[in-house]
C-alpha cells in the first residue's frame, strides 16, 4: 500500500530531513522549501546622489528580491536503506535598477533608463538516497544527485530618449562622413529592449 508523506520543509544545505523513503514506505510524495544563493541578495538600495571620482556608474534606487527554492520528489525504497527517485525544483532571482547612468570618456554620466534582470533556474535530477536511523516514519538520509541545471537571463530595459537620439545623430554623422546617408530604418531603433537567452548545465550535489 502506498504511502504518501509530505515533507514541509527541507534544509537543502545539510543534506538531512525527516520523513524519507524507505522499503517500508515503496513510494514517497515529497515537497520541498529551502534557501538558495539568490536569498543572500535581497532588499532596497538608494544609490550616491553626489558619485565619487572613482564610480564608473550611478542610479537612483534598486532592487533585490528572490524566490527561495520550492522542490517536489518522487523516491521509492529499494532497500530499508537505499532509495532512488527523481527530483524537481525551481528558484529566481530578480534585480530592478532606476535612472541608470553610466560615466563617458570626458568624466561625465550619460543616461541610460531604467533596467530589470530576471534569472530564474530550475533543476531536473535523479537521486539516490542512504537510509539510516529508520524507525517507523521516522528516517534520516544522506544521499547525491545529478541531472541538470535549466538557468534562463531574462533583460529588459527602458532606454533614456535624450540618450539614443544622442546615439542615433551621431551614428548618422559618422554615415554622412562616409557618404552613406538615407537609411530610414535608423530612426525606428526602440527605446525598449527585451532580450531572453536559456542555457542547460549539468548539476552534481
Amino acid at each position: 500500500m502506498k504511502k504518501i508523506l509530505i515533507l514541509v520543509f527541507t534544509c537543502a544545505i545539510f543534506g538531512n530531513a525527516l520523513f524519507a523513503q524507505n522499503a517500508d514506505f515503496k513510494n514517497t510524495f515529497s515537497v520541498h522549501y529551502g534557501a538558495s544563493i539568490f536569498n543572500a541578495v535581497k532588499g532596497d538600495i538608494t544609490g550616491r546622489s553626489n558619485p565619487t571620482a572613482l564610480d564608473s556608474v550611478k542610479f537612483s534606487t534598486a532592487k533585490f528580491s528572490n524566490i527561495p527554492t520550492i522542490g517536489i520528489a518522487w523516491d521509492h525504497g529499494v532497500k530499508k536503506w537505499f532509495s532512488i527517485g527523481l527530483a524537481a525544483s525551481y528558484n529566481q532571482g530578480k534585480a530592478i535598477v532606476n535612472d541608470l547612468e553610466v560615466r563617458n570618456n570626458k568624466g561625465t554620466f550619460d543616461k541610460l533608463g531604467n533596467y530589470s534582470l530576471t534569472v530564474p533556474r530550475t533543476t531536473v535530477s535523479a537521486r539516490f538516497l542512504f537510509h539510516y536511523g529508520n524507525k517507523k516514519r521516522f528516517d534520516c538520509y544522506t544521499g547525491f544527485r545529478f541531472g541538470a541545471g535549466i538557468w534562463s537571463v531574462k533583460a529588459s530595459s527602458n532606454i533614456d530618449a535624450a540618450t539614443l537620439n544622442k546615439a542615433i545623430n551621431g551614428i548618422k554623422d559618422e554615415l554622412k562622413a562616409n557618404e552613406i546617408e538615407n537609411l530610414p530604418f535608423i530612426d525606428k531603433i526602440e527605446t525598449k529592449i527585451k532580450a531572453q537567452g536559456t542555457f542547460v548545465a549539468p548539476q552534481v550535489q
